[in-house]
Order: structure tokens, then sequence, then C-alpha cells
């Protein structure tokens, strides 16, 4: 059907059918009855307005979102979740998930103050529709989170202990409670992903360091040495098999930590045996990340599955990337023109580039 006709059937001008397939009017409300008996569809499906397929509309959503973060496109996963917004203005899960997504884009060298301090507002008042608006409680869970800290670099520690205190104790989680309500393979399952979690969460704080009321650091650089060496002795009790899987990526980064430390006191031999772990680490996180499944066979772990598909990256640029910038440092310069290390580096760089993942 051209305009002309459309424009004949409605009695308007040609024109004004044009100005509405540019974009730059749209049909008076009084015409809506017209057109929806003209072309036989409901006005919900001439204005793209489908409740009953919110749902599944947002799970495409979510697929594209983790298939975003699955390579480490913040930004553009950010962009995506505020688009989607903007076709369900009250939707509480999304803005929840801008929440995250913005905290970790405020965290990178990329986001400026200026930006910052803006998305940081834009959250707030987000975090304040979800707690007067949804009785979803993820949702609220994410935006106290968010209040948490929110206050707390205001300078508010009593308001962001107020809402720290809204916050569920962690044997009431969901994580704790789930196995308890679950029988035979099901509750096995249950009780590997606990751990699973808590160990994973305990492996990330192992090397944390921080300062003290006195103004000293709680480990010196020789204790924290000594804590990577625990930290890699765990590992290879607690995965004999060596199926590190999400956590060849914590390795390799400890792993390049040591052999820099090792590098800084001319020990060679250690900085090239612990660069050469940190390169099996880059290449066994890489290559899990590229598969649909990967189920462990270490005691512990038996038969659990801990599939890449969830996995959100913050970089652009893959692990080997970062590994590899970092063999740049200075502190490498004694070991710098040793075959051993040119050889590594080498290595590096075959796998070097930018994180591209099928989402699974």
């Amino acid at each position: 059907m051209t305009q002309d006709e459309l424009a004949e059937v409605l009695g308007i001008s040609s024109k004004a059918v044009s100005q509405w397939e540019c974009g730059r009017t749209a049909p008076d409300i009084s015409q809506l009855p017209m057109l929806c008996n003209f072309f036989e569809v409901t006005s919900d499906e001439l204005l793209e307005i489908d409740v009953f397929h919110k749902a599944a509309e947002l799970d495409k959503i979510a697929d594209e979102y983790m298939a975003l973060g699955k390579n480490g496109r913040t930004k553009k996963a950010l962009l995506l979740l505020k688009d989607s917004l903007k076709k369900f203005p009250n939707d509480a899960w999304l803005m929840g998930m801008i929440i995250g997504e913005s905290t970790v884009w405020m965290n990178s060298p990329e986001c400026d103050r200026e930006e910052k301090e803006r998305m940081e507002e834009e959250c707030r008042s987000y975090s304040e529709y979800i707690l007067g608006h949804s009785l979803e409680d993820e949702s609220r869970y994410t935006a106290i989170n968010f209040l948490c800290f929110y206050y707390r670099e205001k300078g508010e520690t009593e308001t962001a202990w107020e809402y720290a205190r809204k916050l569920p104790h962690l044997f009431d989680s969901r994580e704790f409670v789930t196995p308890e309500l679950c029988t035979g393979s099901e509750k096995v399952e249950a009780e590997r992903f606990l751990k699973f979690t808590l160990f994973g969460r305990f492996a990330r704080s192992m090397l944390a360091n921080f300062q003290l009321d006195s103004g000293e650091w709680l480990y010196t650089e020789e204790e924290r040495m000594e804590l990577r060496d625990k930290k890699f002795a765990l590992f290879s009790l607690l995965f004999e098999q060596g199926d590190y899987g999400f956590f060849n990526e914590h390795l390799a980064e400890s792993h390049e930590m040591q052999a820099r430390e090792y590098a800084k006191r001319q020990n060679k031999e250690k900085c090239l045996c612990h660069l050469e772990q940190a390169v099996e680490s880059v290449i066994g996180f890489i290559g899990y990340m590229n598969s649909e499944s990967f189920v462990h066979t270490s005691l512990l772990w038996k038969q659990y599955d801990s599939p890449s598909r969830g996995v959100s990256l913050n970089e652009r640029e893959n692990i080997a990337t970062i590994i590899l910038s970092r063999t740049e440092l200075p502190e490498y310069d004694s070991v710098r023109n040793d075959a051993g290390f040119v050889a590594l580096t080498k290595k590096l760089s075959e796998y070097a580039g930018e994180n591209d993942y099928k989402w699974m």
C-alpha cells in the first residue's frame, strides 16, 4: 500500500503519513481506532505493547546482557539495560541489573569523576525506587547493598549501617538454606554449589591487605608472598586433578604477582617457574570460558558442573593480554633477555586479544 492510498482511506494528506513513517510525528490518538480496524490489529499490537510476552522479552534481554558480559563489554551491557528500561520503565529487575553493571563501570579506569558522580546519583534514584515500589527480594537486596556503599562514600556511616542491618544474615541466605530443603542428588548439587561459592569468596580474599589504625599494613610483602604459596598449596590439595576451571583466572593473577616479586629479587628460577604456571592458568581459563560444560573430577568437587555461561568479565582484554602487559613492567628487567622469559611472553602473545566468547 502506498502512502497516498492510506492517506485517502484516513482522509488525511499523504505528507502526514510520510511524517509518521519517518518518525517525525505520530498519528493523533483519535485515529488509532480507524488504523486498528483497517489493518485488523489490536491497539497493543499497533503500539508494540505486549504485556503477556514481557517475561519472554526480559529473558531475551538477559541472554543478550550475559553474552556481552562474558566478553567484558560493560559499557555496551549497560547501554542495553538502559535502553530496555525505556521500554519497561518500572521494572525492578532491570534497575537492579543497571545498579550492578554501573558499579562495575564506576570502578573502571575509563570512568571519569564526573561520570561516576552522575551514575552514583542515578543508581541511588533506582535503589530508592526499588525500595519504595518493589516487593521482589533480590532487587531490594541489590538496592540496599548499593545504598550501603553509597552512603559510606558520602561519609554518612550511620545511614550506611542502617541499610546494612536490613540485609539477611549469612546463615539465612538462599545458599545456606537450600541444601537443607533438598534430598538426594538435588541436595548433593546444592551442597556443592555452596562449597564452591564459599571457597571462591575465600580464595579472592586470601591475599587482601588492609591498613590498620596505626597506619601499618596487615601483611608485609614477604608475608604476602608466603600467603600466595599457601594459596597455591591449597588449590593443589583441593583440585588434585588440576581441574581449576573458573579459578584459573585467580591463579594466573597470583602466579604473575609471585613471578614479579621473584624478578625484583633477581631469583630467575622461581620467577620463570611462577610465570610458566601463570601462562598455564591463562590457557586453562580461556579453555574454560570456551567450554559448554565443565565437570570437575577432583574428589571434593566430583561431578560438579560449573559452566562458564554465567561468568561475567569486567575487562574487554582477555586474561592473556592482561598478564602479557604486566610482563612489560620494569620489575622484569632482570629476566627480560632470558630465553625462557622470551618464550613465555611469546606464548602469551599467541592467546592475547579481546574477550571473544560465545554465550553458551
